[in-house]
């Protein structure tokens, strides 16, 4: 009877130990005692670290929830509540079996009218004994994520492409990095995803300060931006890294016959999404249709013959305010100024012909 015992308790301090280094070397694999555990859901309020206006269906960032429809991956891994938790990382994770049961990039789907999002496998907290989750959440939600290198680390990552024929069915790429739920703080409550976006925006909008611009009713028919960039690549779930080879690429973004605004300049009418800090913005026109329906493409920026870059940097909006003057007018001249947050602002006369 001793001995029975004695092999008892070892087995239950076998099933407690956790994938924190604070008690044992060896991770706990992601499905013991599965269904000991809470429950854990997600809310549809979802958060996101800049807040931008959604723009169709494929959204080009959340204000507090995802368009309908809309689906997002989840991995969660078992955790110790107040442990370094060293090993419960997307670095370290190859198996399903690693990954708590339904929560090896589980798909979840925001539907109006819920507070949670919407998944067919309900996930659960590991054990009553070690109620906490390491969680990683990513947008849009990909069956086909792999294990591969992303820069030189392998990892999980999911694909990414740009529509560069129409750049606004450029998806919001977004992460959320690892967060960690503990029952003891959460409860019954849904987690709150905290995105991040990848990419970063450049964004347009148009104005003219001579009334006799505005008059003749010109219209903005569509952008384009010459660039040296990524075409199409890896993320890393994990930190929202990009990889991808560089070419040169020539990418539109319809302006749906938008109008010019008097004076003061209006809503962006385009908003391109590029790979950060490595895209190279080489030349970008516009093209404009007068009162007539006469077409005519204006060059709003070359590098060739102008003395600033057009910065593109992860989670923040480089935004180019484009004053039409008539073309007698004279320039005033870029001007830097401080802007998804603290970005960039370059503001810019063009003379029309």
């Amino acid at each position: 009877l001793f001995m029975n015992r004695w092999i008892v308790g070892v087995s239950l301090l076998c099933l407690l130990a956790s994938c924190s280094k604070d008690n044992d070397d060896t991770p706990q694999s992601g499905n013991n005692n599965v269904n000991g555990g809470a429950g854990i859901s997600f809310s549809s309020n979802v958060s996101s670290s800049i807040i931008v206006e959604v723009d169709g269906p494929t959204s080009r960032a959340p204000l507090t929830t995802f368009e309908p429809n809309s689906q997002i991956g989840i991995y969660g891994i078992p955790a110790f509540e107040g442990g370094r938790n060293e090993d419960c990382d997307l670095y370290n994770r190859k198996r399903e079996e690693d990954f708590q049961e339904n929560l090896f990039n589980a798909c979840y789907t925001y539907v109006p009218g819920y507070e949670t999002l919407q998944t067919e496998y309900p996930a659960t907290f590991p054990s009553r004994s070690n109620p906490s989750l390491i969680l990683y959440g990513y947008y849009p939600y990909n069956e086909d994520v792999t294990w591969r290198e992303v820069g030189s680390v392998a990892e999980w990552a999911t694909s990414w492409k740009l529509n560069t024929t129409d750049m606004s069915a450029t998806v919001d790429y977004m992460f959320t990095g690892p967060m960690q739920a503990d029952y003891s703080k959460v409860g019954t409550n849904p987690v709150v995803l905290n995105f991040q976006h990848a990419f970063g925006r450049l964004d347009f909008r148009f104005y003219s300060t001579s009334k006799e611009v505005c008059d003749v009713g010109y219209r903005i028919k569509a952008v384009t931006v010459y660039c040296n960039t990524g075409e199409s690549g890896w993320m890393s779930i994990a930190t929202g890294e990009l990889s991808f080879s560089s070419r040169d690429l020539i990418c539109t973004y319809p302006a749906g016959n938008a109008g010019i605004t008097y004076n003061t300049p209006g809503e962006a009418v385009a908003k391109f999404m590029f790979p950060p800090e490595q895209t190279l913005i080489q030349k970008i026109t516009c093209t404009m249709q007068d009162g007539g329906g006469n077409s005519r493409d204006y060059t709003i920026y070359d590098y060739k013959y102008y003395g600033y870059d057009v910065p593109i940097k992860k989670g923040k909006t480089t935004l180019m305010r484009i004053n039409f003057l008539p073309k007698d007018a004279t320039f005033s001249g870029p001007a830097n100024v401080d802007s998804w947050t603290n970005g960039t602002t370059i503001d810019k006369d063009v003379k029309l012909q």
